[in-house]
């Protein structure tokens, strides 16, 4: 417990300070992700707390014209579903805020264009259904077929984008020859070549500018502690975690189907809202669900 009390207190400390700027916040949040995925079970107290956090963040998110921090507290709440999605619910509810948080995340979700924060969507939804729906409040149950139309949407976009991903592999592979052929005649530098060092020249620059018109520009501010970068959300794709071999597919099919066996008249009642793209959409994601598990039994 100490070393989890150590990152609550980074976490709390970048967010609250005014001096972070929203890259540092992002990756400090993500922090509360590492927790969620790496003690399943063992930190349901902490719950209140990386919600107290989280949701003032959101508040304060609510008018940036930029979604990327909002895109990271959703992967953190998707998070909070999937570690237990009671507990997270109950989060929300007694802060009055189930309604704006889902209206708020729906609107955000065709802004995200990175993995984990599909990922947590997909898994943080699919949680959702394991509740039965005679304990969920009325504010989430209106939302159900819009949540469940969402999360099958951004489940499709992510094996799609897979199957994009190895076949250029496998494009690679098949060329491989061909670029090491091209790449003999790369050697290096000539003798007689200058060589240069981008990260100096861009050092010198910045300092040249700084000096000549007494304005600090984005590289010489970035040098000097600042970050101009705020929008840019490099390590996304960085993150790891034991989730990391949670297939988002197989939990969305998985779940749904427990759920309609659990509560049949409310799910069929449920699926009548729900449009004949979807529908498809969604027995399409079962059948791959049911691929990927034969797969998996007979590697």
């Amino acid at each position: 417990t100490k070393y989890v009390d150590m990152i609550l207190s980074i976490v709390d400390k970048t967010v609250s300070d005014d001096r972070s700027n929203e890259s540092e916040c992002r990756k400090a949040l993500s922090l509360y992700m590492t927790i969620l995925h790496e003690c399943t079970g063992m930190v349901d107290s902490l719950l209140p707390i990386i919600n107290n956090i989280t949701l003032a963040k959101l508040n304060q998110q609510t008018g940036n014209a930029s979604p990327l921090t909002r895109i990271q507290i959703f992967s953190v709440i998707g998070s909070c579903f999937y570690y237990n999605p009671q507990l997270q619910l109950l989060e929300l509810e007694k802060r009055n805020v189930t309604t704006q948080v889902f209206q708020q995340w729906m609107n955000d979700i065709e802004l995200m264009d990175r993995w984990i924060p599909k990922k947590m969507t997909v898994l943080g939804i699919s949680a959702i259904f394991k509740l039965p729906t005679n304990i969920m409040p009325e504010s989430l149950t209106v939302l159900l077929p819009k949540l469940l139309s969402v999360a099958a949407t951004v489940c499709q976009q992510m094996q799609e984008e897979a199957a994009k991903e190895e076949e250029v592999v496998g494009n690679g592979v098949a060329n491989e020859d061909h670029w090491e052929d091209e790449d003999e005649g790369d050697g290096g530098f000539d003798e007689n070549e200058d060589v240069t060092n981008e990260a100096e020249l861009a050092y010198a620059e910045a300092l040249s500018k700084m000096n000549a018109t007494g304005e600090i520009s984005d590289v010489a501010q970035y040098l000097m502690g600042g970050d101009p970068w705020d929008d840019f959300d490099e390590d996304d794709d960085a993150f790891q975690s034991s989730w990391d071999n949670v297939d988002e597919c197989v939990v969305f099919g998985d779940l749904l189907r427990v759920a309609f066996q659990r509560e049949p008249e409310a799910y069929q009642q449920m699926q009548s809202a729900l449009s004949s793209e979807t529908l498809t959409l969604c027995q399409k994601l079962f059948a791959n669900a049911d691929k990927l598990k034969l797969e998996r039994s007979q590697s």
